[in-house]
């Protein structure tokens, strides 16, 4: 039998209150599964991971392949519009280090880690106090990396 989506409503309405994090998922994949267009399921999953992880913003960075840079093609928060005209260069940035080992990599104090790059804060006018970032991958290389950004709430967690 199937559910009619009010049903699915009040479902996700009851998973709300008992555990918002997967209700967050919930969420993410259900619009995932119904759209094609890449830009709008992005946004949707890094809003979703935002809220999941308790951040103030996050993005995802794309690897450019012919310059080895990293550049923002989602981000949410105060800066997220001053954000794109940013390049990191390859290996530089917490990012960097990320898209270059392939590990996620949790900073409790960006700005006195010596792989923080200033230069994003410098330009958007935001503070960057922890960064969570997490490779983004197919089957067969690394494509991006996804960061949470300042968690609300205490500190993030491996």
């Amino acid at each position: 039998m199937d559910k009619t989506d009010d049903q699915f409503e009040l479902d996700l309405a009851s998973l709300e209150k008992k555990s918002p994090e997967l209700a967050a998922c919930v969420r993410a994949m259900t619009l995932i599964g119904s759209s094609l267009d890449l830009d709008e399921v992005l946004a949707q999953a890094i809003r979703s991971a935002e809220e999941i992880m308790g951040a103030e913003a996050s993005s995802i960075m794309l690897l450019d392949e012919e310059t080895g840079e990293l550049f923002f093609t989602q981000a949410t928060g105060k800066a997220s519009a001053a954000v794109s005209e940013i390049r990191i260069p390859p290996g530089q940035g917490i990012a960097g280090a990320v898209a270059a080992t392939g590990r996620p990599i949790v900073v409790e104090d960006a700005q006195n880690d010596d792989r923080f790059y200033k230069e994003a804060d410098d330009a958007t006018g935001f503070v960057t106090r922890s960064i969570l970032a997490v490779p983004l991958r197919t089957s067969k290389k690394i494509i991006g990396v996804a960061e949470a950004i300042n968690k609300k709430d205490g500190a993030f967690s491996e």
